[in-house]
């Protein structure tokens, strides 16, 4: 029972010692035969956060989409007038004077 307990101390101690070390700091060994995939998948991963970053913003101004429609709705019905206005003033420009 004594050496039990013993063994579960010394697991103990030897888990809380590699847990209080810092892993960043740390280099994971990677054979020399991986290091294209490993560069592989690491830029994989940047281009998946960054598509991520982008479908999240497209998400998050889903609730404002009603409101860029009655602006672009708007913006429309005024470009429409001005190009009537613009074509009237064509018009009286072609025409021959009286």
């Amino acid at each position: 029972m004594n050496t039990n307990l013993d063994a579960v101390l010394k697991e103990k101690r030897s888990l809380r010692q590699r847990l209080s070390k810092p892993q960043c700091q740390e280099n994971l060994p990677i054979e020399a035969t991986c290091h294209r995939d490993v560069l592989e998948l690491l830029k994989l991963g940047i281009r998946f956060v960054k598509k991520l970053e982008v479908y999240l913003q497209t998400v998050r101004t889903i609730p404002d989409i009603d409101e860029h429609m009655r602006k672009m709705d708007n913006s429309l019905v005024r470009m429409e007038t001005e190009m009537e206005e613009l074509a009237e003033q064509i018009i009286k420009w072609r025409a021959p004077p009286e």
